[in-house]
């Protein structure tokens, strides 16, 4: 029997905050945990009740209020989940912190407290909400989008997408117990390296394939962390076999300026910039240090379906994203990662730098490249098993 997705998360390591739970197409399942599982301390019945009866009432009457589903406790007693369709990651955020500060000053009557409204009235306490209230308000008032994902734990998985076998070769030839299976399509091998667990995949090169891949990955093996890894061009102030991890992703490609938005707007997820895991970002850092003899640059990396050959073009890019490395992958992945609350990281080694001999450069110094991100992929699986 398959598990279900909230009984595959290591509860070991999950404190109190807010995670996303499951996306099942434009509905997403948030984790409202208000107490640390498995450490006795749960939440009373009356808690529940009470807490139950006023946030579902701020919040069906929030911005987001039509978009509401369900909100309810779990049978744990840790915490409650709440149902969203077209979810805002940052409203949703914005809206949970604005009612539990509702809840907190609120000095009137329990709401549905009567015979008529509720099967078991008599319990409910707006003391024991707005206790409970503030108590979660302290743990997660400087909570952000990065933050949604469950903690990885010592067992999380660590997903690896590259677009061309070379990127991925290195990492298979070091995978212990290494099985492979397709699904869409798609070959993805999963082992362990340094003892750590891996699914790997070559996604093939594009936008499109890049998400299939990342999606696919997500609902077939739940990644705590997905990396995208491989080559870029690379600002001009770059040399061949430097590296770039991401700050952040734009696609450079998007541009519905003509309806008013910026260029690299993403309609749906209502940015331009997609984040990435920042402490992902750095144990990657370390690991490159952990290397040696590797020159890396923390910031933007630009993808679009296009491979860059042109200093004219490249320059652009770098002017209006402020980018450091051009590629054809990272921000679909980051999309998709982003909208299913997965940690994400961009990982690219310098091949060319996306000028008239692009091409040349690139066929010459992709292998040496390449290389270099599986040393440095290794070197963060041993550091983080």
């Amino acid at each position: 029997m398959k598990k279900i997705a909230s009984f595959t998360v290591d509860h070991r390591y999950i404190d109190v905050g807010i995670y996303i739970s499951r996306v099942d197409g434009d509905v997403t399942t948030y984790d409202l945990r208000t107490r640390k599982p498995n450490t006795g301390e749960l939440m009373d019945n009356p808690t529940i009740h009470s807490v139950e009866h006023l946030f579902a009432t701020f919040v069906r009457n929030s911005d987001i209020g039509d978009d509401v589903i369900y909100f309810g406790p779990m049978g744990c007693q840790t915490g409650f989940y709440l149902l969203v369709r077209n979810a805002d990651h940052g409203e949703v955020i914005a809206t949970i912190k604005e009612c539990l500060r509702d809840i907190i000053i609120y000095d009137g009557k329990m709401p549905g407290a009567s015979e008529i409204e509720c099967g078991n009235y008599r319990n409910l306490n707006v003391s024991l909400a707005q206790n409970e209230a503030r108590n979660y308000y302290d743990k997660i008032k400087d909570w952000t989008v990065e933050d949604l994902q469950y903690p990885e734990g010592e067992h999380g998985i660590v997903g690896i997408i590259g677009a061309m076998k070379a990127e991925i070769e290195g990492l298979k030839a070091a995978m212990s117990g290494m099985e492979s299976e397709t699904v869409a399509g798609i070959e993805f091998f999963t082992g362990t390296v340094s003892g750590r667990k891996v699914v790997a995949a070559v996604s093939g090169v594009g936008k499109v394939n890049a998400a299939m891949c990342a999606q696919t990955m997500i609902l077939e093996y739940n990644p705590s962390v997905i990396i995208s890894t491989g080559v870029a061009g690379g600002h001009k102030s770059l040399k061949v076999g430097d590296v770039v991890i991401g700050a952040s992703v734009v696609q450079h490609d998007i541009d519905t300026s003509p309806l008013g938005d910026e260029e690299g707007f993403i309609s749906g997820i209502n940015l331009i910039n997609i984040p990435c895991g920042k402490k992902l970002s750095e144990d990657l850092m370390r690991a490159a240090e952990a290397v040696g003899g590797i020159e890396y640059k923390y910031g933007v990396i630009a993808t679009g379906d296009r491979f860059i050959c042109s200093r004219r073009d490249a320059d652009t890019i770098s002017e209006k994203f402020d980018a450091l490395a051009y590629e054809m992958e990272s921000a679909s992945i980051g999309q998709v990662c982003y909208i299913n609350g997965v940690e994400f990281a961009a990982l690219r080694a310098i091949s060319d730098n996306g000028d008239e001999n692009a091409d040349e450069s690139y066929s010459e110094f992709m292998p040496m490249a390449a290389e270099r991100n599986i040393k440095i992929l290794k070197k963060y699986l041993a550091a983080c098993k």
